[in-house]
């Protein structure tokens, strides 16, 4: 599967989340995809200028927010992305397993929420984010236990042996603001 935005496919608007009533297994949040669930899939020259948020009082086991694709659930690739939006996170007292924020993509893995054994079920995959660039400011504003957190300028997590990231950059800011995580970090 291939979407080729040809530099016409772009979102200006805003992606606020601000569900407050369950709970969820995981989200995938993006300025212009939210996850990429197909094999194969390749995404191509598409951008972003609308500030992308995550303002849930619910608890994600795994939240992936990108300024262009929140989660690669499958092998894919992103190439010529650009982002101009904001990406952000604000949570006060929540614990997730993964937490992902990038300006480009917030992450690359298939995470599953076991409901009978309670427990994240991680498939490691290969995924290519390549020829991007990321102006948007990424922002991480956490109170809370998080084992694995990441915020990046173009990937937040990858877990995957051969994902590469090549010839993309960063010009913003990243700004993450953690406090009484549990760790002695």
């Amino acid at each position: 599967t291939a979407l080729d935005g040809k530099n016409t496919v772009a979102n200006s608007g805003t992606l606020e989340f601000s569900d407050t009533s369950t709970n969820r297994s995981f989200l995938g949040m993006g300025g212009v995809v939210g996850v990429i669930n197909k094999a194969g899939a390749n995404l191509s020259n598409v951008s972003n200028s609308g500030a992308v948020a995550d303002k849930a009082a619910t608890l994600h086991t795994n939240a992936f927010i990108g300024g262009v694709v929140g989660l690669i659930r499958h092998e894919a690739t992103v190439s010529g992305a650009t982002n101009n939006g904001s990406v952000s996170f604000a949570d006060i007292t929540k614990t997730h397993v993964n937490l992902g924020m990038g300006g480009i993509v917030g992450g690359v893995g298939n995470y599953a929420y076991n409901d009978t054994s309670q427990a994240v079920v991680e498939t490691l995959i290969t995924a290519h984010i390549e020829n991007s660039i990321n102006n948007g400011k990424v922002v991480i504003t956490k109170n809370g236990l998080s084992p694995n957190f990441a915020a990046g300028g173009v990937v937040g997590i990858i877990k995957g042996a051969g994902s590469s990231v090549t010839n993309c950059e960063n010009t913003a800011h990243i700004d993450c603001r953690v406090s009484n995580n549990g760790y002695n970090d």
